[in-house]
């Protein structure tokens, strides 16, 4: 729940930052940031932000090449993070079951020895 809440919470901030571009509304927001955490050319994405040329906001264009580059950087690092975590807890939750196992069957050899 605290990845989903995560992606709200970034998809939200993408669509008011970004709305121009990928992130027009929430739906395609989520999708792009799915793209983002999954690796699928998120400096591609970044770099589309950092073309966005408005003439009239020249100051908002010099803020958003401070904040995309931290935008996404931070998303990705938060969404790599969780990715290995939960990686690393199926492995661990395979690793547990295979010893429960090993053990349950040197149990039952021992019982069979003593047959």
């Amino acid at each position: 729940s605290s990845i989903l809440s995560s992606f709200l919470i970034f998809g939200t901030l993408g669509v008011e930052l970004f709305g121009k571009l990928e992130c027009s509304e929430e739906q395609p927001s989520l999708l792009t940031l799915f793209r983002v955490a999954t690796g699928d050319n998120w400096n591609g994405i970044m770099k589309d932000t950092l073309r966005q040329n408005d003439s009239s906001h020249v100051d908002k264009n010099r803020f958003m090449k401070i904040i995309s580059p931290i935008y996404f950087v931070v998303f990705v690092l938060m969404a790599q993070f969780v990715l290995i975590n939960i990686v690393v807890a199926v492995l661990m939750k395979k690793l547990e079951d295979s010893n429960k196992m090993i053990a349950d069957d040197t149990e039952m050899n021992e019982e069979i020895e003593q047959a």
